[in-house]
């Protein structure tokens, strides 16, 4: 699985998500909304090198031809972990979830290039088929009922260590650093087939984190590849 065009499936059950229709543990909205720079937010570094404040609110506005709205994204203080929230005009209360682990990313985008829009969020846990805890990738489908689980991957080919997506004409793909077993450190390049996410490439194989990093942070929401 490690290199060539390889189809990942889920492999993950549904450890975290309580379904509500075809929502996700509908909830009040509590937590006062406000705008912030719209597209990809990092919420944690892979680098300690690179700090990030975790307490701040993050937002993603997103606007489709029948379907808007607000993801945003707010660390709890009365309880461990994070509160994802899907705010649509005309629904109230908005549709919540908690996220009771650390996240490291937040991301959005047409995933399934097919105009839908969809939250990717970087956890850190384990899971039932690798009980190691291990940086992870689940992505979310906006409904106007909430949200809708697409992948709760268990892992993609290598080792994740973080991802953002990226855009080449009108088709979105994922991103990715990843670390092989030889703690060497590669960019893979996934796009949404069917059911999950398939490896299209792999760039700067066997290089180290730096030089996997910089080729990272110069491919953004607006950039090409």
């Amino acid at each position: 699985m490690e290199s060539g065009r390889t189809l990942l499936t889920i492999a993950s059950t549904l450890l975290l998500l309580v379904h509500s229709g075809d929502g996700v543990n509908a909830e009040e909205e509590t937590a006062a909304v406000k705008p912030s720079p719209a597209g990809r937010e990092r919420v944690h570094q892979p680098d300690e090198r690179h700090p990030a404040s975790q307490d701040s609110l993050r937002m993603i506005r997103f606007s489709l031809p029948h379907f808007a709205g607000d993801v945003s994204l707010e660390k709890l203080h009365a309880m461990a972990g994070y509160r994802l929230t899907l705010k649509t005009p005309g629904r109230n209360p908005s549709t919540g979830l908690h996220i009771p682990f650390p996240v490291y990313r937040l991301d959005a985008g047409d995933v399934r290039n097919d105009g839908t829009f969809a939250v990717l969020l970087g956890v850190v846990k384990p899971t039932h088929f690798d009980p190691e805890v291990k940086r992870r990738l689940f992505i979310l489908q906006c409904t106007s009922s909430g949200f809708r689980p697409l992948w709760l991957g268990s892992r993609v080919c290598r080792t994740l260590v973080d991802f953002h997506t990226v855009h080449e004409g009108n088709t979105t793909y994922i991103l990715t650093i990843e670390q092989d077993r030889h703690r060497a450190f590669c960019n893979g390049l996934y796009r949404w087939q069917g059911f999950g996410l398939e490896l299209i490439s792999y760039t700067n194989q066997n290089t180290d984190y730096d030089t996997a990093l910089a080729y990272f942070d110069r491919r953004s929401n607006h950039g090409r590849l």
